[in-house]
């Protein structure tokens, strides 16, 4: 999770979503009743369609989630194990409807399954992320993310994210997340904190902690020391680490990324460094999407400050 493209770890995560299923499998064929069989063949089957979609398998990805939602069919109906079953009905309920309306190219696979309902799905969720034992982390866990992103509801996902992180302080993509929330919010003091802990614990190497934190943990930073210390020294420093981070971890289609080569090159105009300011403009021409405010930003000072241009204006400051 701290770094979704990473895929050194894939061939291991699969073999033991394998033999999880070939565990079950033996259970299930001896008793067809047997709801924890079921439940473990629907979660590895989940999983696997999970890794899939992230690694943009799509035909796996959608046969594993059949396989799983078979499974959650076979399971239900056992108290012990509904509010664990009830996750991938959550899902199910959620993305269904979600996944058409973001992934055209996707609708016509997904007529092949029943409709959803994307209320009842976070219903359910705030249902297993209170009640359940096994799947509660991983529906905390959708819940931050649908509410922050999905649904643009930063408020809600606040106190599931400080949960998390507090439950999990060395869990750096917990942290990252309830740092991230802080920031939508504006709640800065907090911000400043969690941000601080980030960047040590990347220092002192934490598992999981890495670049990817470390460009979060940066630019919240470099916006911390900018609007609230007024500090233009230290904002600058972090948006540079910002950028050394992001490069480290080859993200240069960030929008942090983006965002603090802009303040950087700003900065280096306000100090009269045009050849610093070309520097970063550039960059931020070559990296940003060419419809976006830094791409435009970008191509009109380089325009209008082409190096001979720089250079008579600061002859002409000289002489001021």
């Amino acid at each position: 999770m701290p770094n979704a493209d990473v895929e050194t770890f894939d061939g291991a995560f699969f073999g033991y979503m394998d033999l999880t299923i070939e565990k079950a499998k033996n259970l299930y064929q001896q008793d067809r009743e047997n709801a924890e069989a079921a439940f473990f063949l629907a979660a590895a089957y989940a999983f696997k369609s999970r890794l899939n979609a992230e690694r943009k398998n799509w035909t796996k990805a959608i046969f594993n989630g059949k396989s799983a939602l078979k499974f959650l069919r076979v399971g239900r109906g056992n108290e012990e194990l509904n509010p664990e079953l009830l996750l991938g009905d959550a899902l199910y309920n959620y993305y269904s409807i979600w996944i058409p309306k973001n992934y055209p190219l996707l609708r016509p696979v997904l007529l092949l399954f029943k409709k959803g309902d994307q209320q009842l799905g976070l219903e359910q969720l705030q249902k297993v992320a209170q009640e359940a034992f096994y799947t509660r982390t991983e529906a905390q866990y959708f819940l931050v993310r649908i509410f922050r992103s999905d649904e643009n509801r930063p408020a809600e996902a606040l106190p599931v994210a400080e949960y998390l992180a507090n439950t999990f302080p060395d869990n750096a993509y917990f942290q990252r997340t309830y740092a991230s929330v802080l920031y939508v919010l504006g709640q800065l003091d907090r911000l400043e904190v969690v941000s601080k802990q980030l960047l040590d614990k990347i220092n002192q190497a934490y598992p999981g902690y890495e670049a990817i934190s470390g460009r979060y943990a940066s630019y919240f930073l470099g916006y911390v020391y900018r609007l609230r210390h007024k500090s233009p020294t230290q904002a600058a420093y972090y948006y540079r680490q910002t950028v050394a981070f992001a490069e480290e971890s080859q993200h240069q289609d960030s929008g942090y990324y983006h965002g603090a080569l802009q303040q950087l090159a700003q900065y280096a105009v306000q100090a009269k460094d045009f050849t610093l300011a070309r520097f970063y403009y550039q960059k931020l021409k070559d990296h940003s999407p060419k419809k976006s405010q830094y791409y435009k930003d970008a191509v009109k000072y380089l325009k209008k400050n082409r190096p001979s241009t720089a250079k008579k204006t600061k002859r002409k400051d000289k002489k001021n």
